[in-house]
Parts: structure tokens; C-alpha cells; sequence
């Protein structure tokens, strides 16, 4: 497997650096033809882990033909995060057009998950305090959109503490709250920002596919996505995996990881991209 690693996307290490994962053969020194593109987008609850640790589901995309990227982002309170998926994302396209592919895709897992959707809701949505703000105007024209977006296991609604949970893992919500939302910021819960009345469309979305195991306590933000996904009538398919819990997904050599893996690569045929 061929990886570039530490490539800048920015002028800020170690946040603006991403790894890249070219598709291989089995058979050595030989390159796979690329079907498209994928930016992958961590997650760790917006504070830790980072590219590094991705690199066995990052290599699984790359061995199916796509050319991955894996990219860090600051772990500082929004908005920067968001702002450093969109800078990379301004990043891959342009690298992708420069190879000559057509069809790239966005992707995150949990909080990953979240700044992806952040992202989009940024290219494709209006907000009038948002746009008022002036910051986010310059990405409301990023050509081109994603081919379709993936969305794992994805934190829809930070001031929504999960239930049915260890105690523990509630006071680290909190505390993944306080850090990356101190001041409730509408974007920063994306599946608020869908839902809430001022945010208009001004763009169309990509199709968008959305994994949840029934055991992730997550999945109780999964109504407020449908919600959102109705208002606007976007093209959006959710998968549920049976006694599966929270990312289960980025393990996908075995189980239901497997047939996740399935459900994603039949989701990026199903938005053009064709076999080689």
C-alpha cells in the first residue's frame, strides 16, 4: 500500500496535515485504476485521537479503489474545526481534479461524522446569523460539492446527553460539550442546524447515507436527522446494524462491519461511480 504521509492542506501542523492512500494491486509496484476520491474526517469527540489511527479503514478504502484522504483537524471549540474540514475539503478537489477523478465523497465517523455534516450544511444552507457573521460566506460557493457523503455513527445534537449510559460516559459528554459548544452554536449540532427554521437551502446536497448500530445511544438523534432530511426532501438512506454499538463500522473485517463495508460500496455506485 502506497501513503503519502503529512501532506499540508494549511500553514497550521500539526491540524492542516492529512495522509494519502493511493489504491493498490495485490500484485506488487502495480496501481488499481482510481473509481474516485474519499476525504475521511476522524472522529474522538471533538478533542481527541487524530489521522494517524485510521489507517487500516483508510487502506480498506484505498484496496477498493478509492484514493483516501485521512485528515487531521484542530481540536479547539467550533468554529475551527469546521473551518479546517472546509479548508481540506477546498484542498482534495483541487488535488482530485488535478488527477483527473470525478466523483469525490466526504466521510466521518462520530464526531468526524458531525464536522462533515457541519461542512455541508455550510456549502449547501443558508443561516442569516451565520452568513451575517461574513466568515462563512467564502465557502458557500465550493465547487464541487461532494459526489455523496457518509456519515457514521454521527453526533447530531450535543445539548441532547445520551441515555440508557453509564454515568461516565455521560459526564464525558458533558465534557466534550463544554469543550467543543461552550457557546451553543447552532452548526456545531448539526442535526439542529437542519431542523431550525431560519436556515434555508440555496444549494442542492449530495445523496447522503447515514450507519447507526441499535445498540450506539446515539441512534436516539437519528429522528431529528429525519426530521431535517424531510423538511428539505434530501436523498438520504439509513442503514441500522442489529447489536451493533456506537462506530462499529470502522471495523469492517468481519460481522456487521462487513456489511456496512457492502452498504457503503453499493452507495458509491449508486451515485456514478463505476467499476474498473
Amino acid at each position: 500500500m502506497r501513503r503519502k504521509a503529512n501532506v499540508e492542506y494549511g500553514p497550521r501542523r500539526p491540524d492542516h496535515l492529512l495522509d494519502i492512500y493511493f489504491p493498490s494491486s495485490p500484485t506488487k509496484g502495480v496501481l488499481t485504476p482510481i473509481k474516485g476520491a474519499i476525504m475521511y474526517v476522524h472522529g474522538g469527540g471533538f478533542k481527541w485521537l487524530s489521522k494517524n489511527l485510521y489507517w487500516i479503514l483508510a487502506e480498506h478504502y484505498a484496496r477498493h479503489g478509492y484514493l483516501t484522504y485521512c485528515i487531521n483537524y484542530s481540536k479547539d471549540p467550533y468554529p475551527l474545526p469546521v473551518q479546517d474540514v472546509l479548508f481540506a475539503w477546498r484542498w482534495v478537489v483541487r488535488d482530485a481534479e488535478r488527477l483527473g477523478i470525478d466523483h469525490v465523497f466526504l466521510a466521518g465517523d462520530s464526531a468526524g461524522a458531525a464536522l462533515s455534516l457541519s461542512a455541508l450544511i455550510t456549502m449547501c444552507f443558508k443561516d442569516p446569523q451565520e452568513v451575517e457573521a461574513g466568515y462563512w460566506r467564502q465557502f458557500m460557493s465550493v465547487e464541487p460539492l461532494p459526489s455523496g457523503v457518509i456519515l457514521g455513527s454521527p453526533v447530531l445534537n450535543l445539548r441532547q446527553v445520551p441515555q440508557g449510559v453509564p454515568r461516565w460516559v455521560q459526564m464525558l459528554w458533558r465534557t466534550m460539550r463544554r469543550h467543543y459548544d461552550p457557546e451553543d452554536s447552532l452548526l456545531a449540532s448539526p442535526g439542529l442546524a437542519l431542523t431550525e427554521p431560519s436556515v434555508e437551502l440555496v444549494r442542492e446536497p449530495p445523496p447522503i447515507l447515514t450507519l447507526y448500530g441499535d445498540r450506539d445511544p446515539l441512534i436516539d438523534h437519528l429522528p431529528l436527522l429525519e426530521e431535517g432530511v424531510a423538511r428539505f426532501n434530501l436523498d438520504h438512506e439509513v442503514k441500522i446494524y442489529t447489536d451493533q454499538v456506537h462506530a462499529f463500522h470502522i471495523w469492517p473485517f468481519h460481522g456487521a462491519g462487513v456489511q456496512a463495508w457492502e452498504d457503503q460500496m453499493q452507495f458509491l455506485s449508486s451515485c456514478g461511480v463505476q467499476d474498473t
